[in-house]
């Protein structure tokens, strides 16, 4: 006897938002894997949102990435750690973990127009302060080894809100797809 278990696992939008040059943002409180959320995204017609400009890091940060964010029921949701962007370097690319220029947005998008990367600011265990990211914190895993996340609030190591940190695609996060 076989018995066979469907999990069916229902995503809700809870807040949405129209960036500039016109796409819509859809801002997920489920947490899950990097790689897992741009299968969602792609599977709903669009991708792990690109910021590749001033203006759209400004709108994550007042839209997305607030320390209060009103979510479309109203209800008010606080201090999320960090959200996952698009931006990821692929697995198995021979490229040193700091050399970004392998990095490529999920939506194909140029990497070599904008970059947000947070630098760490707070030192510990008297050792000094992380140096600029990104930091090639990186785990082989599967096709993605190092994936971003933008910043969601000044966190302990006191990166500003909105820049980049890239860390490993297994960490669970909330998200956001970016259609149109």
């Amino acid at each position: 006897t076989v018995l066979l278990v469907l999990l069916v696992l229902t995503v809700v939008v809870e807040k949405s938002a129209t960036a500039p040059y016109g796409k819509l943002w859809a801002y997920f409180q489920v947490h899950v894997t990097q790689p897992a959320t741009q299968r969602y995204c792609r599977q709903s017609g669009g991708n792990l949102v690109t910021v590749d400009s001033a203006s759209e890091t400004q709108f994550l940060i007042k839209e997305f990435l607030n320390s209060q964010m009103k979510l479309n029921d109203g209800r008010i949701l606080v201090q999320i750690r960090g959200v996952w962007i698009g931006l990821h370097m692929p697995g198995l690319t021979g490229a040193a973990p700091t050399d970004k220029s392998q990095d490529i947005w999920a939506s194909g998008a140029p990497t070599n127009t904008y970059s947000n990367w947070g630098r760490a600011q707070k030192a510990s265990n008297d050792k000094p302060a992380v140096p600029d990211q990104p930091d090639g914190e990186v785990q082989e895993l599967g096709d993605v080894s190092s994936c971003v996340y933008a910043v969601a609030f000044r966190d302990y190591w006191q990166r500003d809100v909105g820049t980049w940190n890239d860390v490993r695609c297994h960490n669970p996060k909330p998200f956001i797809c970016e259609f149109g």
